[in-house]
């Protein structure tokens, strides 16, 4: 009895301090109604999927078709492809989603976050801002396979194209959070920060600049 006791003790212990262990476990989680979407956690067909991706788009369509119940969007990760993000975005504003931030909610995470109706943070999580980038390799590769398709020369009529496109692509962000709320003041500080650096604003900056919408859930 005695140790059926200290066993049954030790078990409760740590249910108490680690009461989100399982939902860590896994990339995607409904938990009543809210889907818990955690893109640092790899597939299990994937193990180098620790970001966000293409794939995560029809992945977050299925659980909402499949879990009507579903109100609250609750997302955490480092970001990753942005296109995926702009369709959960879509997904998110059709359906008037809330989101909750838990963690840290970086770069394309945090577009994702600004498409909730009430938007909150989870206690000690923060969200990242930053311009927007390219990555050399990438846009070789996208060069190569598409310069005679497109009509590209050289590599200097491909600046051209890339040039338009991230202009767009910006032009589109501030749209998106000036929709979304958020201060003219917020945005042009978030996209004066590096491409590859990460600004991570306190609370009552993002309080104040309606990037969130309460400070907790109890306060909307």
């Amino acid at each position: 009895m005695k140790m059926f006791s200290c066993t049954f003790v030790a078990a409760l212990i740590a249910l108490i301090m680690f009461p989100f262990q399982a939902i860590a476990e896994d990339r995607w989680q409904v938990i009543g109604a809210e889907l818990v979407f955690n893109m640092n956690i790899p597939y299990p067909d994937d193990p180098e999927s620790d970001e966000l991706l293409a794939r995560d788009a029809a992945e977050f369509d299925l659980f909402v078709m499949d879990n009507p119940q579903i109100g609250v969007i609750a997302i955490s990760g480092d970001g990753g492809y942005g296109p995926a993000s702009v369709k959960i975005s879509e997904t998110i504003l059709r359906f008037g989603f809330d989101t909750r931030a838990f963690g840290e909610c970086l770069s394309a995470c945090a577009r994702i976050f600004l498409a909730g109706s009430a938007r909150t943070l989870s206690d000690g999580s923060s969200l990242g801002f930053h311009r927007p980038y390219v990555i050399g390799e990438e846009e070789r590769t996208y060069y190569n396979a598409h310069r005679h398709s497109r009509g590209w020369d050289n590599e200097f009529d491909y600046v051209e194209f890339i040039y338009d496109i991230g202009l767009t692509d910006m032009l589109e962000a501030v749209d998106f959070m000036t929709s979304r709320g958020v201060t003219v003041e917020f945005i042009l500080q978030a996209f004066s920060v590096d491409s590859f650096q990460m600004w991570q604003p306190d609370l009552q900056v993002l309080l104040n600049n309606g990037v969130i919408t309460a400070k907790s859930n109890s306060e909307r």
